[in-house]
């Protein structure tokens, strides 16, 4: 009889290695799905920033206006894209994850962080060198930059509370099981049977 509880221990201790090494995978693959997405969001970024037209200059390229709009645009787009990107994602992911794990909304704000910096360097490459090969004072296009670096936690922060809203919506919609409490008659029958 001592062999019956070291065989459930020991098939417990294996189920609960499989469930962690494939909570781990389903974690990677988020990160992972994060950074791919991380870098079309950078693309896209670069082709929809508004250009911003520049002064080149021996010290680099100066704006040829003091505070253009094209940075806050710039910014802008790369905010609406990681707030769309980050709330679909996370519908996406609560579909697949298990429903009440906390797991879920941790991994999708790594993986956020992880594809806001992907975008971010992606953007930046892309777009147009600090010192183009074109003679002083000729009009070039500033580079792109990320004017506040608070952008970089939008994604995650939209994930996180997309995840919170879909999770209390769909608690919401759970029948509650209340105790059943046995009524007058019941109540009597049952001390009678007694």
């Amino acid at each position: 009889m001592a062999e019956i509880p070291d065989l459930l221990d020991d098939t417990d201790r294996q189920m609960r290695q499989r469930v962690l090494r494939a909570a781990l995978l389903g974690a990677i693959r988020v990160v992972v799905a994060c950074v791919i997405l991380g870098g079309v969001v950078g693309f896209l970024w670069w082709a929809a920033a508004p250009d911003v037209p520049g002064r080149l200059t021996s010290v680099g390229i100066v704006p040829l206006r003091t505070q253009p709009e094209g940075f806050i645009g710039a910014d802008m787009v790369l905010l609406v894209l990681s707030a769309v990107i980050g709330g679909v994602l996370a519908i996406v992911i609560y579909r697949h994850w298990r429903h009440d794990d906390i797991w879920g909304v941790v991994v999708l704000v790594l993986g956020g962080l992880a594809g806001s910096l992907v975008a971010r360097t992606i953007g930046q490459l892309l777009a147009a060198p600090e010192r183009p090969a074109v003679p002083f004072g000729s009009t070039v296009e500033v580079p792109l930059r990320l004017g506040s670096s608070a952008i970089l936690f939008v994604w995650s922060l939209v994930a996180a509370l997309m995840w919170l809203i879909v999770v209390a919506w769909h608690s919401a919609e759970e029948p509650v099981e209340s105790a059943s409490v046995p009524r007058d008659g019941e109540l009597a029958g049952i001390e009678d049977r007694q």
